[in-house]
């Protein structure tokens, strides 16, 4: 059952806080209607002149709706599979590494990681194939059929990652804004609402009217 939340809740939701990177999950299906995508537009708008940082993933539907929305480069971390992902020329991708050496990362740390526990520091920076080779197993995690999955479907599903956790998989998200179909963890943007919910992050699924009227409403949209 989705909680509605109440004006209050998401006020104190959409305040800022210090020391936070105030980053939010703006996704949802391909398939999102044209009306929902205009209030993801204006949401993202709204949130950007607040000082949020816009997570998303370059995707057709919610995903270019939110981006459409956001004027300021540095406030917006378009995560994407691979370089020119659907014609984006977010940075956001990840850095070429040997797939040999990601492999290697993963066993080796296999035993040891634990998915679906917040990611703890090294005591110094991950590298691109440490960071890779976590993400691909926390996606793993919460798939229910990974092993089905093409290496481009995987490549797909690691990016929500970090639409929930951040590039280093250690600041995530204040909340996630999507639409699915059902209002449930459906389709491609499920992965993402499943790990949110599992960090604790918020989730307003915009496919439930009372959410979509109570974020507009708080946003004085």
């Amino acid at each position: 059952m989705t909680l509605v939340p109440s004006l209050a809740d998401l006020a104190s939701l959409f305040t800022l806080v210090p020391n936070d990177p105030n980053a939010y999950g703006g996704i949802g299906s391909r398939e999102t209607p044209a009306d929902v995508c205009s209030d993801m537009t204006r949401i993202a708008t709204a949130l950007e002149a607040r000082g949020f940082r816009l997570r998303s993933g370059g995707a057709g539907g919610a995903d270019l709706a939110f981006e459409n929305g956001t004027s300021k480069p540095d406030q917006r971390e378009i995560y994407i599979p691979w370089k020119g992902f659907n014609g984006s020329d977010s940075p956001y991708f990840p850095a070429r590494a040997n797939e040999t050496a990601i492999e290697a990362e993963i066993e080796h740390i296999r035993d040891s990681f634990d998915p679906r526990q917040p990611v703890q520091p090294l005591g110094r920076p991950m590298t691109p194939v440490e960071i890779t080779a976590r993400a691909q197993l926390i996606a793993a995690a919460f798939h229910p059929a990974w092993d089905r999955c093409s290496q481009g479907a995987k490549k797909l599903h690691t990016r929500n990652v970090h639409q929930d956790l951040g590039m280093d998989l250690m600041t995530p998200s204040r909340f996630v804004i999507c639409w699915t179909k059902d209002g449930g963890p459906t389709g491609g943007t499920g992965q993402a609402i499943r790990i949110a919910q599992a960090h604790g992050i918020r989730v307003l699924n915009l496919h439930n009217s009372f959410v979509r009227t109570g974020v507009r409403r708080a946003l004085g949209l």
